[in-house]
């Protein structure tokens, strides 16, 4: 096994790393929303009914 291989396959592997960080990250953005639109909803429809 070469060095340039070794660097390709570490380079690939650091990729992959930031990758999958960032759809975490994007995801648990999305979860985040989700629950808040939820809240949203949920206040609104106390709202109206209490009105």
């Amino acid at each position: 096994m070469s060095v340039s291989s070794f660097d390709e396959a570490e380079r690939r592997r650091l990729a992959r790393l930031a990758r999958h960080e960032a759809s975490m990250r994007y995801r648990r953005r999305t979860r985040i929303l989700r629950l808040a639109g939820l809240a949203v909803a949920v206040l609104v429809l106390v709202l109206v009914v209490v009105r």
